[in-house]
Order: structure tokens, then sequence, then C-alpha cells
């Protein structure tokens, strides 16, 4: 028996856009993955738009058809590659790209685009999208919402996990029997390293961490840097690109040279990561996922301020480079199904609640 999903995502890092279709009938089995290519240009436009915070900026409505577009485009390409027809796929889950994220804003909102009514027409497959808004409106962060499927998938009796996802955001999960669920972003992961990187190397990401190993971490900027609000609020607690970002990072700067900032970074990633362990979890086994997990000098610092072991979540049968999109792709199996989910420890919403939106394939299926 087979019920297919497909997950859907771009990150916070705009890297490249990952789809993956995945087998839920039972423990999720990964069919097939695709990295669809993102147009740097896109990037820099979109990386503006979320550096001026301004939901209202007039480049949003084309952006989120050119979203949509290049979303559909990657299901297409990973259909075409595993060589499975569109009908096979009950739906995809879309988690579109956020652009604004304010959930203690008065009112609160978030903001992701990517036009699922889009996806849904071009791929002809049902699309689930616009999954953190109803979190948001039972009083939740809405976000992260990776803790639901890492306690789902990777929990492990009598064991405490911590599965650290490093994406543009970082954040942790802390999964066990005892307790219930729990996991807020821990900060900035890979989103101030890229940045950086690409400003004075031209690379959208820093390739194993070459640039940084160059430097020196700066022990005063370090400090200035975790000085931040952010790392000692109290969770549930999210944040975004909109606020850790280049002009964050550029009024804690002196005359550092751009090799020292960016090993400083690593440093910055590094620590309020295993702090937040080290506070929340001590004894917890730590797992780590999402791009940050490839870059080898960033994963090397990790372990080195570690109290316990740090693994790769790919050795409990969970692909380090797609357990995101798991998540989308189980969420929208979860909306379909119109299952209430309990975010109130992750989040702090105050009920359960059901969510995503589900855009309907309009068309008929082409006959084969």
């Amino acid at each position: 028996m087979r019920e297919l999903y497909i997950g859907l995502l771009s990150g916070t890092s705009m890297d490249s856009v990952d789809a993956a279709v995945f087998n839920l009938a039972d423990k999720p089995t990964l069919l097939a993955a695709h990295q669809h290519p993102f147009p740097q240009s896109l990037r820099e436009t979109l990386t503006d738009v979320v550096n001026k915070d301004d939901r209202h900026d007039s480049r949003i409505p084309e952006l989120n058809t050119t979203l949509g577009k290049l979303f559909a485009a990657a299901v297409n390409a990973l259909l075409n590659k595993a060589n499975l027809p569109a009908e096979q796929i009950i739906a995809i889950g879309s988690h579109g790209q956020t652009i604004s994220h304010h959930p203690e804003a008065s009112p609160a909102y978030t903001t992701q685009i990517g036009d699922a009514n889009i996806i849904a027409q071009d791929t002809r497959i049902t699309t689930v999208a616009d999954f953190r808004n109803a979190d948001i409106k039972a009083g939740g962060q809405g976000a992260p919402l990776a803790p639901l499927v890492h306690h789902a998938f990777l929990m492990q009796p009598g064991t405490p996990r911590a599965i650290v996802n490093i994406g543009g955001i970082a954040n942790v999960s802390f999964v066990s029997d005892t307790t219930p669920v729990k996991g807020f972003d821990t900060g900035p992961g890979n989103t101030l390293l890229d940045a950086w990187v690409y400003q004075h190397q031209q690379q959208p990401f820093d390739k194993d961490g070459r640039f940084a190993r160059q430097g020196k971490s700066c022990p005063d900027l370090l400090s200035a840097f975790l000085a931040d609000p952010y790392f000692d609020k109290p969770h549930p607690k999210s944040t975004g690109t909109d606020y850790f970002n280049l002009a964050w990072l550029e009024k804690h700067l002196t005359t550092q040279s751009p090799e020292d900032v960016q090993t400083t970074l690593v440093e910055l990633t590094a620590q309020s990561i295993i702090k937040t362990i080290e506070q929340e979890m001590p004894m917890a086994q730590i797992y780590l996922c999402g791009g940050g997990a490839r870059n080898s000098y960033l994963v090397q610092r990790i372990q080195a301020l570690a109290p316990n072991q740090v693994a790769n979540t790919s050795e409990l049968g969970f692909d380090a480079d797609y357990l995101e999109a798991l998540l989308f792709a189980w969420l929208a199996k979860m909306r379909l199904k119109e299952e209430a989910l309990n975010t109130h420890s992750i989040t702090g919403a105050k009920q359960a609640v059901i969510l995503g939106e589900i855009f309907s394939n309009p068309l008929p299926q082409p006959k084969n």
C-alpha cells in the first residue's frame, strides 16, 4: 500500500527549492528528492523584501506568482526524475517563502508567499499550504512546526533527544517519552553565514566552512551578538530573517576582517544551539539535520561544545537534507484527515488546531 505525498520548501536560505516524495502509509519512506535551482536574481529580490520587512511591499504580488511557478516547476521536475505520474500523488505540502513573521505584533501575523493555487494548477495535484496562520490565530507563534514530526517519528522511549534543524534559522526539538514535545527557534543558523559569504565571496553559502576556517573568532563581537535579547527570551519563541539579517549583523561590526566575522558567526550559531540544549535537556542525544548539517566546520564546532554525542538524523533513518520536506508532506496528510494538532508546548497555541489550507486541483488529470 502506498500513500504518496510531496513536501515542498525553499527555506530561509533560498539556496534551492527542495521537493521530496514520501510514502506515508506506515513509517515514512523517502522515494525521491530533487533540489531545484533558485535563481540568484529572485533570491536577491526576496532578500531585499524580507530585509525591508514590509508586508505591503508592492513587489509581493508578482513575487507570489513567480514563486508559485518556481515551486510547481520543482514538483514537476521531481515527478519526471522519479518517473511518477501526478495522479499517484495524494497532495503536496508547501510551506511557502516567509517574508514577514511577527507573532507578537498586535494583531499578530505571519506571511508566506508562493501561490498555492498556481502550484495546484501547474502540477494538477491538490496542494496544502498556509500552515502557520491557524496556529497564530490560536495564540501561538506559528513556528517552528518541525517538532511535531520529530516527535512523531524520532522519539525513542528512554532516550531524550534534541533534534537540531539548521536552516537559515536554527530550531531545536526536545523529544522524549516522559514530557510533552517542546521546541523553538534558537536564532540564526545559516542565514548570516550565507549573507556574509555572498557579500564578500559571491558564493551562495560557505561550503564546509572554508571561508570561516580562514579567520578566528572574536570574543568581544561574539559577546555583542549573544547579548541580543532574543537569545535570553523565554520560549515559546520564533524568529526569522526579517530580524536576523545583514542589517542586524552590521550594526555590531567595527574593524573585524571579513574572515573573522565569518568565523564568529559560526561560533554564534554553534553556541546559541548548545546553550539552549544545556538549559533545556542537558542529557539529550543531539541529532543534526538541515543545510547546516552539511557544513563540516559548523558541525565540528557544535561537537566541540556539545555535552553529549552529536550525530546526524540520517543515522536514525531520516535523511538530514529532507527531514523538513517530510514535515510538510506529513502536515498535508494531517490536513486532509482534518486532524487537529496540539502545538501548545511548542508554539504556545491555546488549543489544538487544524493546520493548513487546501487548494484543490481544478483540472482533470491528462489521459496517458
